[in-house]
């Protein structure tokens, strides 16, 4: 830092085999995306700055991933499924269709919910979820991988945003502003978001005041998916975070519209696409998918294909 504190001038780097051993790499910008687990939180309360404030979001998920050999006929042709987590139950899963002719199939399990690392378990694991479509690849396929499983405990977001003032020249960003639910795939999304607002920031405003104005200019796309995730997440009753009124009202609808996205490829293609952070929640409000789900409720389910694409609901 400089000697006021006012401005990042480089880091310090430590040897991992001689503590007393460091080095000073001098840099017009640093960027922290050191994931969950930066330290600029606490370097900038020793600096004097605000103590960053955190939110959290207990989800306690683990999920087990295996690849399988895939038949072009699964599932009709269908090459992504995502079998979503039910407001009541603990248990979900997603199987794509990757390169060399695979299923990577990931079983989830939330709140303490652990899905089986052997053949047998995860195979039955996948037969207990809401939808068979999960069970119907994994029973007959071959299993080409060893089972890898993960752990993720709480979603966590930093609200560097939320400072009055942060050093200049000091850019935060990806996990090490917000960890997301891995269940939504939405961490790389947003890392990349970051990235590319990072070039019109720099060319508009110069290093000094980047980190405050990347923050700025990203925050719709951390806000969209801490809101998808969270917002989903709290539907479950045993999930401890605030329930406002509009979140209530947010919640009801997808409930009404995800059985819908089920059958009805044009709202299932806006679920995706929302999801995926290609467009904005506010999509799944638009006239033309607001009325195909009313419409689509008072449909009769036997009229529902086995297996829509592009995915399924």
């Amino acid at each position: 830092m400089t000697p006021d504190r006012s401005r990042v001038t480089g880091v310090r780097l430590q040897s991992p085999h001689d503590p007393e051993q460091e080095q000073v790499l001098e840099a017009d910008l640093v960027v922290d995306t050191m994931g969950r687990g930066s330290r600029s939180p606490r370097w900038l309360t020793d600096l004097g700055y605000e103590r960053v404030e955190e939110q959290r979001l207990t989800v306690d998920v683990h999920y087990v991933t295996l690849l399988f050999r895939r038949d072009p006929a699964d599932l009709g042709g269908c090459q992504n499924v995502l079998v979503d987590i039910p407001p009541d139950a603990t248990r979900g899963g997603v199987a794509l269709a990757i390169e060399d002719g695979r299923w990577l199939v990931t079983l989830i399990g939330m709140l303490g919910e652990r899905p089986p690392t052997d053949l047998d378990g995860f195979v039955e694991y996948a037969r207990s979820l809401s939808v068979p479509d999960l069970h119907d690849i994994v029973r007959a396929a071959e299993p080409v991988s060893e089972a890898r499983q993960r752990a993720f405990p709480a979603a966590m977001w930093r609200r560097f945003d939320r400072l009055r003032r942060l050093p200049a020249r000091l850019v935060v960003s990806g996990d090490a502003v917000c960890s997301f639910d891995p269940r939504f795939g939405q961490g790389m999304t947003v890392a990349l978001i970051e990235a590319l607002e990072m070039g019109p920031v720099l060319d508009k405003g110069g290093l000094d005041d980047a980190g405050s104005r990347l923050l700025s200019a990203a925050r719709w796309a951390v806000q969209d998916a801490w809101d998808l995730a969270s917002g989903s997440a709290l539907a479950n009753p045993r999930v401890d975070g605030p329930r406002p009124l509009s979140w209530r009202a947010t919640n009801a609808y997808l409930q009404r519209l995800l059985p819908v996205a089920h059958r009805d490829p044009v709202v299932g293609a806006a679920f995706v696409r929302v999801i995926a952070m290609l467009a904005r929640p506010t999509e799944l409000m638009h006239p033309r998918i607001l009325t195909r789900v009313l419409a689509g409720e008072r449909r009769p389910r036997a009229t529902a294909p086995a297996h829509p694409t592009p995915a399924q609901m």
